[in-house]
């Protein structure tokens, strides 16, 4: 079974040095390394566990990178809503209070 306590540190860290251009970016390799580490030696999964853990983040996140941002964004919901509930958002979005 894939160790999520790898999972995790992997898909955060590999967001944390996309997103960083500091050279010390690179330092959040460790985060996931030794949550591994410590995962192995606390004996909670086997090898093969903490590797599948890192796999599984890493292609949950290439998974998530190649949707589109409409996906992401939920507007691809708004075009599948009647217009009820658009009617609904919109006087919602637009409240200004309680009339007197």
């Amino acid at each position: 079974m894939p160790s999520l306590h790898v999972t995790i540190p992997v898909v955060v860290a590999a967001e944390v040095i996309g997103a960083l251009r500091s050279r010390w970016r690179w330092l959040w390799v460790l985060y996931p390394a030794t949550v591994a580490f410590g995962v192995l030696l606390m004996a909670e999964h086997y090898l093969l566990d903490t590797l599948g853990g890192a796999a599984v983040g890493l292609v949950a996140l290439m998974v998530v990178r190649s949707l589109p941002a409409r996906v992401l964004s939920g507007s691809e919901r708004d075009h599948q809503t009647n217009g009820i509930s658009r009617r609904v958002v919109h006087e919602y979005s637009t409240y200004s209070g309680p009339r007197r």
